[in-house]
């Protein structure tokens, strides 16, 4: 595979329809901090299985892919600074000012990335950046990394993915910044041409006291924790389980947990002693 991850909105609109009737500034049922990191992780992720789908559809990775997801509407248009095999090479994705491409989401604008060599290889980076790029509406801007660091104790590629500088505007206005250091195990499918057999297991960044850090549309600082590994399948469209801890500043950790490794959209988000199964759209 050449990355990793699809799309995930964290806390999904059903979630606002359940608690339509709590007040959102309560410790025990405000959802906001939780929806906020939700919307960051899920644009930068989002990013990161663009460039690896049309790594693959381009034929750029040496890899293939059979996803249906991979190209709709024959957009995105992709281009390289360089050919195939030359490194560091420069992956330009235009969405223009409007597509409805990978995953049907609506994107406009730019996605560049440029590669320093082979994503299987050690020491390889991959640094993405945004230009003018929107999803669904929302201006998605900052900088995303992704480092081979060679192999885990278990002989599994690992991955550093930091997103520095993060920063989400909404189509209200509003905004939400956030920065991320996470550490990524390749567990399954490395060695396989195809991308829908990988698996990764997703835990906080080896040198990093959280998975991410930022401050929501209220302006309430929050940090974000695995508290036990996120797995992610690329034949599913959801991630097949792992906690996820967000805890706002001076308020109740929120838990949003994704069951014990079933293909489904659904998930237990828990705030103190109350909690709610959720749908995930993606």
């Amino acid at each position: 595979m050449q990355l990793t991850n699809r799309f995930l909105t964290l806390i999904p609109v059903i979630a606002l329809a359940v608690l339509a009737g709590c007040d959102r500034n309560t410790p025990d049922t405000d959802i906001y901090v939780g929806l906020d990191n939700g919307i960051a992780d899920g644009s930068y992720q989002d990013m990161m299985n663009v460039v690896s789908q049309q790594a693959a559809a381009t034929g750029f990775s040496g890899l293939t892919s059979g996803t249906e997801y991979a190209r709709v509407n024959d957009c995105p248009v992709t281009t390289f600074s360089e050919p195939f095999g030359t490194f560091p090479n420069t992956m330009t994705i235009d969405f223009g000012d409007a597509c409805t491409g990978y995953l049907g989401i609506e994107r406009s604008g730019k996605i560049i990335a440029t590669f320093t060599g082979p994503y299987a290889t050690e020491g390889t980076t991959i640094t993405i950046t945004p230009d003018n790029y929107f999803v669904n509406g929302n201006k998605v801007e900052g900088v995303k990394t992704i480092t081979n660091d060679g192999l885990s104790d278990a002989g599994n590629p690992i991955f550093s993915v930091v997103v520095n500088d993060g920063l989400i505007t909404l189509a209200s206005g509003e905004t939400i910044s956030w920065n991320s250091s996470r550490s990524r195990e390749w567990t399954a499918g490395s060695g396989t041409p195809e991308i829908e057999d990988d698996v990764y297991s997703i835990a906080d960044g080896m040198a990093a006291e959280f998975a991410a850090e930022g401050i929501n549309r209220n302006g309430t600082p929050f940090t974000a924790h695995i508290a036990e590994p996120l797995i992610r399948s690329l034949d599913c469209r959801w991630m097949l389980s792992g906690v996820l801890e967000v805890t706002p500043e001076g308020f109740e950790t929120r838990e949003l947990n994704y069951g014990t490794g079933d293909c489904d959209n659904a998930a237990t988000l828990t705030i103190g002693d109350w909690s709610t199964e959720i749908t995930l759209p993606y």
